[in-house]
């Protein structure tokens, strides 16, 4: 008779632990689902990726804000992008978005490239556009990578559409930063006599 009570008892625990567990769960789930919404992610993307306060990359002599810092403010791309990511509200949207602003960040970049030719003496310039091309390749496959590895069903991550506006943001990001990365070259070489 003890081991039935014993056993009952046991029984009564378990049951009393898990469905607290699955409750947890239940509850952490719903949480989370109530705090994240397409625009929400939105929102925060485009605040994030249009603040050159956060902290000054580019500068050489002062925290304080500079012409460079100026160029980088006013970029009509950036304000344009705000606008559009703020209106977009499904992730089909966002990925148009992100795929538009690819294309006028690699436009601007080709325009930067020619503008950087004019300056610096032909060695240099074939030095510099050898490197540009390998920074292009290997960004471009390193997303061809992480894609192929969150897109491998083996691996059992389903995202949805959710990640082809993430990689596309990615590459998006990173055809911007380096396109103020060469900006502030040239902002250097042009200002070089004033440094």
């Amino acid at each position: 008779m003890k081991r039935f009570y014993l056993l009952i008892l046991f029984i009564f625990i378990f049951l009393y632990c898990g469905c607290s567990t699955n409750k947890l769960e239940n509850n952490l789930n719903k949480s989370l689902e109530s705090t994240i919404s397409t625009s929400n992610i939105s929102k925060k993307q485009s605040e994030m990726t249009t603040t050159c306060d956060a902290f000054k990359i580019y500068g050489i002599y002062s925290k304080k804000p500079d012409d460079f810092d100026r160029i980088i403010a006013e970029n009509e791309i950036d304000k344009n992008y705000k606008t559009d990511i703020d209106k977009a509200t499904t992730t089909q949207e966002m990925v148009e978005v992100e795929k538009k602003y690819i294309e006028q960040w690699k436009n601007e970049m080709q325009n930067i490239i020619a503008k950087i030719e004019t300056i610096l003496i032909k060695n240099d310039y074939n030095d510099f556009k050898e490197a540009q091309d390998e920074w292009e390749k290997q960004m471009l496959n390193n997303v061809k990578v992480d894609n192929n590895i969150i897109t491998n069903d083996q691996y059992n991550i389903f995202i949805g559409s959710a990640y082809r506006w993430t990689y596309l943001s990615y590459i998006r990001q990173q055809y911007r930063e380096r396109v103020y990365h060469i900006k502030y070259l040239i902002y250097l070489l042009q200002n070089a006599e004033n440094n």
